[in-house]
This record gives structure tokens, sequence and C-alpha cells, in this order.
């Protein structure tokens, strides 16, 4: 898909791999260096356990979602907060660095 972070493909025993892209290394990289949450699958699980409990009646779906907002609106401003510590994964991928974002647009 758009962005390249990994592709798959069949191996031809019908099972299916996935192997990272050189972005979507540093992307992981780059988020894991300004917090590790967000790379590890305990974040996904956590959410995926917590829709479970909505499923099966456990839970209320406006207080799931209320809870999964403000993890993921505390996770988007520290990830604003320290942007810049991403930019030294990008390494060999200088031509995507963040400081050409916006480039070719008409001004």
């Amino acid at each position: 898909g758009c962005g390249g972070g990994s592709s798959s493909s069949d191996s031809g025993g019908g099972g299916r791999f996935m192997s990272a892209t050189p972005l979507g290394i540093a992307l992981v990289e780059g988020l894991g260096s300004v917090d590790s949450a967000l790379v590890r699958p305990e974040l996904r699980s956590g959410m995926e356990a917590m829709v479970a409990m909505v499923a099966s009646g456990e839970a209320q779906k406006g207080a799931v979602v209320s809870q999964g907002l403000r993890t993921f609106r505390s996770k988007l401003e520290r990830l604003k907060r320290h942007l810049h510590l991403l930019e030294p994964h990008w390494g060999e991928l200088g031509a995507l660095s963040l400081n050409t974002a916006g480039e070719g647009e008409d001004e």
C-alpha cells in the first residue's frame, strides 16, 4: 500500500510472510524512540481486549471509546512534542526528511 511500511509475499508453501522495508524499519525505530508503547503489541492487544469486553457486554462502548481516545491523544501529543527524535532514524532515507515536507506545493 501507500507508504511502503512492509511488503508481503507468498512464500510458495501456501504461507505468507512480511519483510520490512527501509521506510518501515525507520518508522518503527523512530516511533519507538519517542514512545516504545507505540511499537509494542501490548497497546493493540489491550485495545482489542477492551473491544471484546464491549462485545460481551462487560464494558460500555462509550467508556471504551473515551479511554481509547485519551490514550491515543496523549500518545499523539507526546509524538508531536518529540517529532525531532524521528529524523535521525531516516538515515539514508534523507530524501524523505521531515524538513522536506510540503516541498513542491503551490505557495
